[in-house]
């Protein structure tokens, strides 16, 4: 039900509800949709779809890119792979958005640790950097 919501997602954002409650804000094209996981979770399940898990899929791209830091996930697709960036480290899941990289037309620095990613639908979103 949601896999294919993912398909066109642009933003994993996520957020807290009035209960303290993570969940996922997905920005898409075409508005912004709630989904009751976290973005972590929700990126597991896409991967699940494909044979991988997002353990799988961070020590596939530890092992490529040699480094420990913030990696980003690869969704084996057809006929694309879909890249997610992470925004910071996997842990902060409070905090971390995901960014797929066919939807982020430009980024442009806006402060001293922050910068705009505007995205294909023209939106922009402050991100920490």
């Amino acid at each position: 039900m949601y896999r294919n919501s993912l398909l066109d997602a642009c933003v994993l954002k996520p957020q807290f509800d009035q209960f303290n409650n993570l969940y996922t804000l997905m920005i898409t094209p075409n508005g912004y949709k709630k989904v009751p996981f976290t973005p972590m979770q929700f990126l597991d399940m896409e991967l699940k779809q494909h044979g991988s898990s997002l353990k799988g899929a961070k020590e596939a791209e530890k092992a490529v890119l040699k480094s420990n830091s913030v990696n980003p996930i690869m969704i084996p697709r057809s006929p694309l792979v879909h890249i997610w960036f992470p925004t910071e480290a996997m842990r902060n899941s409070g905090h971390c958005m995901y960014f797929a990289l066919h939807h982020v037309e430009n980024v442009k620095p806006y402060m001293e640790n922050h910068s705009i990613a505007v995205l294909t639908n023209y939106e922009e979103i402050k991100v920490p950097v």
